[in-house]
């Protein structure tokens, strides 16, 4: 099978907050031709990812998501494993506490599959509910709706 997309997504320890950026990624609305394949990297968590991860294996299309233990400690460490076992020819990254728009790998890749760009980026919004901690001042941060 010829893998056009692989998105990664590396965790620690997020076994609470992994099944909803799992099903959001899952989700997602491609055209039938592309094939694609989700990466969870497991970046020597001691709760229970795996079990997760293998849970949404198995209610997905078989290589759809695949599961890579990853001993070293820190992010780089998992994302470079990931790149090394990444099957697709485009590489997309998400966060293990985020959700994604059905529409998100769709709308950033669809120019790189065009050949038109080698990079894409978007923006990334905090749920609505988002209280930030104390440590942090969010005044003169614009979003399209005003300040945040």
């Amino acid at each position: 099978m010829s893998v056009h997309l692989t998105v990664i997504l590396c965790t620690y320890n997020r076994c609470r907050s992994l099944p909803a950026a799992l099903q959001s990624v899952a989700a997602q609305q491609l055209p039938d031709a592309l094939e694609w394949e989700i990466l969870v990297v497991d970046n020597n968590s001691t709760d229970q990812t795996s079990d997760v991860v293998s849970e949404f294996a198995q209610r997905n299309p078989p290589g759809r998501i695949r599961y890579l233990f990853e001993p070293r400690q820190g992010l780089s460490n998992a994302r470079n494993a990931a790149i090394r076992e990444a099957r697709g020819e485009v590489i997309a990254f998400m966060d293990d506490d985020v959700t994604v728009d059905p529409y998100w790998l769709q709308t950033l890749t669809v120019s790189l599959r065009a050949g038109e760009y080698t990079g894409a980026g978007g923006r990334i919004l905090p749920p609505q509910d988002f209280q930030p901690p104390r440590w942090l001042t969010l005044g003169g941060i614009m979003d399209s709706g005003g300040v945040l």
